[in-house]
């Protein structure tokens, strides 16, 4: 088998020591072995099984209970394993790695909050639930529980820096901030930070790199360098203005607003401040600091659903499951209900060598992804940027013998992105398997076998 041949039909057995063979989980069974079975919410369900009472059972060992939606139906299956509770899986819904289908969307029943929420779909499923418009909210489940009446989805509020980074492990928050006021962040003379409308106009502080047309008003970092470099400062300006008009006045006579990353930085621009006014005639002065609202898959999507009067100061939104299902924040640590989605891809957090991916694919009924097409490639982009690690395995492999590169699903490697230089020459002895990197054009590269990374499985 060469590169360039491919079955339209099955995949190629050439390579079958890799591929694993799977019999349907509703076909095969032990008598230590939990019966799996599938039907739609209004069918009762029975199963003959030692418990008191009638439960439908499969191999899943999650302890919560679902509700589970697919594009074309709704369908429900119990299934406990040590805990009473049960889970609930749609088995109408197919997603291959060469079609096309809108991702499930799962109600997940039992009360989390929201970082347990995240974790648990992110475990079973494919992440919190991301929408893309109105559309996709209609596809919500549909619970006969009249109690439960709102759910977790996957956007939350993020503290972001006007350059782009994350607010790290420095903070300088007044007490009881941030606040109800806005969405965007300044600093006081006392040196603490508080949240404000952004359409306030304030003085702000920009930073940029020391020239000579603008060192005399450069604000030093004393004892040290900006976490920029030492031709780096900061730039106190008079002009009040908004927080969007400051930022864009940073970036053009400047680099961007303040970004304070260290007790140093910190010092330098609040002594600026208190040289400059007293603490009683202004409330204080922009830095870059503003609250975002993202996606836990890093989707890119901008519908919003927000309903009367939000968001609020609550950084986790919840969804109402009937119409017109408007958003609302409440607190991280509320328990609620909650909804995955599941598009046939897996992203597995775990740093284990190429084998022991493959291996914990398998465990999970499921192999390491096989990217046949650029629609596919995409969306394993787009779950990649969720790792913990800075590559992904992929089901890529290298045949020595006969120089080629293979899927371990059985498939020859057609649709092909591979970074620079990455495919051509000979391989050497434990660099034949793929992997994805998580940043960047998110190209693929071949990586050492034993390289401890997560990694992404499919059905």
């Amino acid at each position: 088998m060469s590169s360039s041949s491919t079955s339209t039909t099955s995949p190629p057995s050439t390579f079958s020591p890799y591929s694993s063979s799977k019999s349907s989980s509703s076909s095969t069974n032990t008598s230590s072995s939990p019966i799996t079975t599938s039907n739609s919410l209004s069918t009762t369900s029975s199963s003959t099984t030692s418990s008191p009472s009638p439960t439908i059972t499969t191999t899943t060992t999650s302890p919560l209970s679902s509700f589970t939606i697919s594009p074309t139906s709704i369908s429900s299956t119990t299934t406990t394993a040590t805990s009473p509770t049960s889970i609930t899986t749609s088995s109408t819904s197919s997603t291959s790695s060469t079609s096309s289908t809108l991702p499930e969307l799962v109600l997940v029943s039992t009360p989390l909050n929201w970082s347990e929420a995240r974790s648990y779909c992110r475990q079973h499923h494919t992440d919190l639930a991301s929408f893309t418009g109105p559309d996709d909210q209609l596809r919500i489940p549909v619970t006969p529980d009249h109690n439960i009446t709102v759910a977790w989805i996957g956007l939350r509020g993020v503290w972001t820096w006007s350059d782009g980074s994350r607010l790290g492990q420095f903070k300088k928050w007044s007490q009881d901030e941030p606040s109800a006021d806005g969405e965007c962040v300044y600093m006081h003379p006392d040196g603490q930070w508080h949240n404000q409308d952004c359409g306030t106009k304030l003085r702000f502080i920009c930073y940029g790199k020391i020239h000579d047309q603008n060192k005399n008003h450069a604000v030093s970092v004393v004892g040290g360098e900006t976490s920029y470099g030492g031709d780096w400062a900061y730039f106190y300006e008079t002009q009040k203005m908004t927080f969007e008009a400051a930022q864009k006045y940073c970036r053009k006579y400047h680099t961007d607003l303040a970004t304070i990353r260290s007790q140093q930085e910190h010092d330098a621009i609040q002594q600026k401040i208190m040289d400059t006014m007293s603490t009683t005639t202004s409330i204080g002065r922009w830095i870059g600091l503003h609250r975002t609202w993202a996606w836990s898959d890093q989707s890119s999507s901008t519908h919003r659903a927000w309903g009367s009067g939000q968001p609020r100061r609550n950084h986790c939104t919840t969804t109402q499951l009937q119409q017109p299902r408007e958003w609302k924040t409440r607190p991280c640590k509320d328990t609620l209900p909650f909804i995955c989605y599941h598009d046939g891809l897996v992203l597995v957090r775990e740093h284990v060598s190429w084998h022991d991916a493959l291996a914990g694919c398998r465990s999970r009924g499921l192999q390491l992804v096989s990217i046949l097409s650029a629609e596919l490639a995409a969306r394993v982009r787009v779950l990649a940027r969720s790792a913990s690690t800075p590559h992904v395995w992929l089901g890529l492999r290298y045949a020595c013998g006969l120089h080629v590169w293979f899927w371990v699903s059985g498939w020859s490697v057609c649709y092909q992105d591979w970074a620079p230089g990455n495919r051509t020459g000979e391989v050497p002895q434990g660099w034949g398997t793929g992997a994805l990197s998580r940043t960047g054009p998110q190209h693929w590269v071949s990586l050492h076998q034993h390289t401890p990374l997560n990694f992404i499985c499919s059905k």
